[in-house]
């Protein structure tokens, strides 16, 4: 398991990781176009490092109540293309069922738990 240092690593500050709790995922692989094909993801802090320039590869939220974390950090650290992450089958994304929102390469968005899904700025 990853320490502390080296999500900070990532680019947060110790703060916000202890914030988010210490269950990292590095080194995600976006797969998928779908919802049902996109990689699950299993941590609440995400380094999401391969995916395919112009083709829109996603992850996949966990279902709500499999996450114990109120708060997911997906950080998308391709130099050109985006990810898309999906809410799980059944949830919705910003009030929007089973849709998905984007990470542009170089970025990171926090997912908030709500009653049904997932809040994103």
């Amino acid at each position: 398991m990853s320490l502390a240092a080296d999500i900070v690593g990532l680019g947060l500050s110790s703060v916000q990781v202890k914030m988010l709790g210490d269950v990292p995922q590095l080194g995600v692989v976006a797969n998928g176009t779908t919802q049902g094909t996109a990689t699950l993801l299993t941590g609440n802090i995400v380094q999401v490092v391969t995916t395919v320039a112009g083709v829109n590869d996603g992850v996949r939220l966990p279902p709500r109540a499999e996450l114990p974390q109120s708060l997911v950090l997906v950080r998308n650290t391709h130099a050109a293309a985006t990810v898309r992450v999906w809410p799980a089958a059944g949830e919705s994304m910003n009030a929007l069922i089973d849709t998905a929102v984007s990470v542009s390469a170089g970025t990171a968005r926090i997912f908030g738990k709500i009653p049904g899904g997932w809040l994103t700025t």
